[in-house]
């Protein structure tokens, strides 16, 4: 609640000709953002773990897929090259 009413109070005071300074300013938004840092909620060490193995498993699984969809496209292929030589000569 503190913020909005800095902000309004910001904003009534440029509205009368009173602008903060660029390095006030500046020195406000970087209190502001440390702020909301000690709000959010940050992920533990053991989820993060889970997560990255998760990742790396789920990486591993679409790489083989799409591995194996490679090798019967190549099969097919060989194949069909294969008729098409033993039909046209």
């Amino acid at each position: 609640m503190d913020v909005k009413k800095a902000e309004q109070q910001q904003v009534q005071g440029i509205a009368r000709g009173r602008s903060l300074g660029n390095v006030e300013a500046v020195g406000r938004f970087i209190g502001d953002v440390k702020e909301e840092c000690k709000k959010m909620t940050w992920t533990s060490a053991g989820e993060m773990q889970s997560y990255a193995m998760i990742v790396v498993c789920m990486t591993f699984f679409f790489g083989m897929a799409i591995y194996f969809v490679d090798l019967v496209v190549q099969l097919f292929l060989h194949i069909l090259s294969s008729l098409f030589r033993l039909i046209a000569g």
